[in-house]
């Protein structure tokens, strides 16, 4: 892969799709607010200023809706009742006092147009240390809300609940109010719980999520 391609998660092109209209849906529903478990915790995710939807068998943008909240427009819910998918999704993140803005695109969710919350570090290698370890915590935020959708599409609950909420959200009906996505336990919760027994392959494997980034030393 060229460096100049930005990294992006490991997911099976035809669930990208699905995965920025759940994030849609889910931070409309639940007031934007995700508690996505050890180690990651709360966080805030919104639909921010772009949406943009191509056709299921071509992968060319077709539309595009920018601005102020294009996410509560009729016409981007009409795009998807209308057959079209997601290409490109920009989330703003949320997580404590940091404040992050992403936009994820195409069957990857590569991680592009990414800004950073503002850095007050000073010395030029401070800083680079500082912007590195705040792309880090976005990567890892955004790895573990595919690892929440992951959980809830491969769960019992995703035919019965996630979907036909999905389906009154896209007809423009009022958001009922729905339970969070399941908490997945880690790898080290999964040893803890039971030594001895094997660990079940899971879809999303904590080896092809990326770590908790490690605190800076404020003492340099």
């Amino acid at each position: 892969m060229s460096a100049a391609v930005p990294e992006g998660l490991p997911v099976l092109p035809h669930l990208a799709s699905e995965f920025y209209a759940w994030v849609w849906w889910r931070s409309e529903a639940q007031g934007s607010a995700f508690d996505l478990g050890p180690p990651v915790g709360p966080v805030d995710v919104w639909v921010d200023e772009r949406l943009a939807f191509r056709n299921v068998e071509d992968g060319k943008v077709t539309a595009v809706m920018t601005g102020e909240n294009p996410a509560g427009t009729l016409e981007a819910r009409a795009a998807l009742a209308g057959g079209k998918v997601l290409q490109e999704i920009r989330l703003g993140i949320r997580r404590e006092d940091r404040e992050y803005f992403v936009t994820l695109k195409g069957p990857a969710a590569h991680l592009t147009a990414l800004k950073l919350p503002q850095v007050v570090t000073e010395g030029d290698a401070e800083l680079v240390f500082e912007r590195m370890h705040l792309y880090d915590e976005v990567n890892f935020v955004v790895a573990h809300l595919f690892r929440a959708f992951a959980a809830a599409r491969s769960g019992a609950a995703w035919q019965s609940e996630e979907m036909p909420g999905l389906h009154e959200w896209l007809l423009g009906r009022p958001v009922a109010p729905v339970r969070p996505p399941p908490i997945v336990p880690t790898r080290e919760d999964e040893e803890e719980d039971d030594d001895d027994e094997e660990p079940e392959e899971d879809e999303a494997d904590d080896d092809d999520l990326p770590d908790e980034p490690e605190p800076l030393d404020s003492d340099g």
